[in-house]
């Protein structure tokens, strides 16, 4: 029994018995029909407020008020559906030019690690040639220096440098890729790779580091990359091969 004319009907119902009525049950009738009384009351006074902006109004101006207000109701629902047709393509549009932007930086990064192995490889080779590396032991040598992991590139664009970036005395230096070449075949570690001059006589400019081992032999290339570097150059200069196997 939720309904105020319910309450109201069995409140009647038991004040018709007399003196047989249920007190308690009256007691408890009466206090259910303030809060419903007041939730009616309230519904009633919305509904007036309503009929108040069509008083006055022939049933021809309420049909149109009411379709134009339909006709409202549906622009509505146009515009919301056409909102959220919009959001998505916008999600798509946003989706996809993030993808493209994540490919450009990809193929960008990509093209600045292929340019920098080029500039430091023909970097290297050219520097190598013009201080009379031999030939055969320009790749070992381009090898042996890139191991090193002390070569980079700097700049953008255009204008990019190749240099040595190092610790020496406990101090970071930086020399561009020529000067650091020359230093390097002036080592020990570097004079191995440099052919003997013509008019020097036979063997002369022949550095030989000790190897363990018959210089004329193949290594395995565990053993070999084991060796100190200065040794595995000499290795390389006195013919030895690397076994594969």
């Amino acid at each position: 029994m939720t309904s105020l004319k319910d309450i109201i009907t069995h409140l009647k119902f038991e004040l018709e018995k007399g003196e047989s009525a249920d007190k308690e049950l009256i007691i408890s009738l009466v206090d259910r029909i303030e809060p419903l009384a007041s939730r009616d009351w309230a519904r009633i006074k919305k509904f007036e407020r309503r009929m108040e902006a069509f008083s006055g109004k022939s049933p021809e101006e309420l049909e149109k008020v009411i379709s134009e207000a339909e006709t409202l109701k549906a622009e509505l629902e146009t515009t919301k559906a056409t909102l959220a047709e919009k959001e998505k393509l916008l999600e798509a549009a946003t989706r996809q030019s993030t993808d493209k932007e994540t490919l450009l930086t990809k193929n960008l990064n990509e093209e600045k690690a292929a340019v920098t192995r080029l500039l430091l490889d023909s970097g290297l080779t050219a520097e190598l040639s013009k201080a009379n590396v031999k030939p055969s032991l320009i790749g070992a040598a381009k090898a042996l220096i890139k191991e090193k992991g002390i070569l980079a590139v700097e700049g953008e664009g255009d204008i990019r440098t190749a240099v040595a970036r190092f610790t020496r005395d406990g101090v970071e230096q930086k020399q561009n890729l020529p000067d650091w070449v020359k230093e390097f075949l002036a080592s020990d570690e570097g004079k191995e790779f440099i052919a003997a001059k013509e008019n020097a006589g036979g063997g002369a400019g022949e550095h030989r580091a000790p190897v363990a081992g018959d210089m004329t032999s193949g290594m395995a290339v565990e053993q070999f990359w084991g060796l100190p570097a200065k040794e595995r150059a000499a290795f390389i200069a006195h013919g030895g091969t690397l076994n594969q196997d």
